[in-house]
């Protein structure tokens, strides 16, 4: 029994493949990189009426101490930063929304982890403490609270409940709502956990799920907060001796309430699968329900994988036939794999978007491999699919050392991508900016 929660106030391009005309762009894209003086990782991409705000860490190594923490950069929309990144100390930063008042944009709402460290507990499991940190941030950048979730426990004998912020959603009352992860011990289930919170935070409510024994979870990054009930997606994983299952699900829920649904897919493999689903969009019309991308591998260690993509109607009960995969150097063709077993190059689904005319964009990346595609090392991919998931057209960006994308939006007259580009020990953040085809153009 969990006791004592203590809620406190406290690129270059290396190639571009077509797969059919694209329409022609007058407007300017870009590739910029931002570093800070230590390694420097993108976790999420928001678009204001000024421009953009990239969410990331800055990882501090030292040799006495070593912490992680928030940083926001303020860009306009030529992709130069206002002024220098913020820095928030006090817990990392995985997700954040803009907050609006009367159409106004007056903060953001930032949630992460903070990690205490104590090497002389007397369990194990207490050695390192995890507790859900949210951030609240004005329009001028500056912090105005900090929140923490945290299992109180004083007892040293007594293993204490970790608690990580994967994801957060805001209504349009202005109602917040953090999705997280609860693990009561080293060998407990990671179970998901809703927090919702008042416009002025004066009151909250919190609501875990418990998993089916033996089974664990990994929550997406992004959570729907859409009237009054709140979806997400996450993948469930089975142990069984040697045998290894995990497939994904959609979960909905009302404030406060348990599940109204929570639809599988691919739960019953033969002889195990890899299945990690990352990112959720809701479709450009609402009433056609949402797009979800993430990694699939029938090797359960995860080699030998490719992007996939499924839709799910407004419930979340994913859309019969919708599953499709990607394996980008047997997909060159515009077709899905038939067969979600075969695999030259790992590919790996990352993020998500949805696009005006009705269809997605998905951004992922592929572990290359010279003389057969690309220059080795993670190069970014960018999917364009229609409406029920044909492969339009891909791209593929990169060179040296690794370019992960962590989220895309559509703008206007484009995509925008951001994400950490890591060459030998080093990480610094990119945002780039193609034109509506995916194409960068001076």
């Amino acid at each position: 029994m969990l006791k004592n929660l203590l809620w406190l106030l406290a690129f270059a391009v290396c190639a571009c493949t077509n797969l059919e005309n694209g329409r022609p762009s007058n407007r300017t894209t870009f590739v910029r990189f931002y570093e800070g003086p230590y390694n420097l990782t993108a976790s999420a991409l928001e678009t204001t009426p000024s421009g953009y705000v990239i969410l990331g860490n800055i990882s501090v190594s030292l040799p006495d101490t070593s912490f992680v923490e928030a940083a926001l950069l303020d860009i306009d929309f030529a992709g130069t930063l206002n002024g220098d990144i913020h820095y928030y100390p006090g817990g990392s930063g995985k997700s954040f929304k803009p907050i609006y008042n009367l159409g106004g944009l007056t903060g953001f709402v930032v949630v992460g982890d903070s990690v205490f460290t104590d090497p002389f507990a007397e369990q194990a499991g207490n050695v390192e403490i995890i507790s859900m940190r949210l951030l609240v941030v004005d329009a001028s950048f500056n912090a105005v609270g900090n929140f923490y979730l945290s299992d109180n426990t004083s007892t040293g004998n007594q293993v204490r409940t970790d608690f990580t912020g994967e994801a957060v959603g805001v209504n349009e009352d202005g109602r917040i709502v953090v999705l997280g992860t609860r693990k009561a011990n080293l060998a407990s289930p990671a179970e998901p956990f809703l927090l919702g919170i008042s416009p002025d935070f004066s009151s909250n409510w919190y609501l875990p799920y418990n998993l089916i024994p033996g089974r664990t979870g990994i929550n997406g990054k992004s959570v729907y907060y859409i009237d009054n009930r709140i979806y997400w997606t996450r993948a469930i994983t089975e142990v069984q001796g040697e045998f290894i299952n995990s497939w994904i699900s959609l979960p909905v829920a009302e404030e406060n309430s348990a599940f109204l649904n929570d639809n599988a897919l691919g739960e019953y493999a033969e002889g195990g699968q890899y299945f990690l689903s990352e990112d959720l969009t809701v479709a450009s019309n609402p009433a056609f329900g949402f797009g979800l991308t993430g990694t699939f591998s029938k090797s359960t260690d995860g080699s030998k994988a490719n992007i996939f993509f499924a839709r799910a109607f407004s419930n979340g009960t994913f859309v019969p036939g919708s599953l499709r995969f990607f394996d980008m150097s047997l997909s060159a063709d515009g077709t899905p794999l038939a067969d979600s077993t075969q695999s030259v190059v790992v590919d790996e689904g990352h993020a998500i978007t949805a696009t005006r005319d009705g269809g997605f964009a998905i951004a992922g990346t592929i572990t290359t491999v010279p003389g057969v595609l690309g220059k080795g090392g993670k190069d970014m991919v960018l999917l364009k699919l229609d409406a029920v998931g044909n492969l339009q057209w891909y791209r593929l960006h990169g060179g040296s050392g690794d370019d992960i994308p962590v989220a895309i939006r559509e703008t206007p007259d484009g995509l925008l991508i951001a994400g950490t580009h890591t060459l030998g020990n080093y990480s610094t953040i990119f945002l780039m900016k193609t034109d509506a085809n995916g194409e960068l153009k001076q």
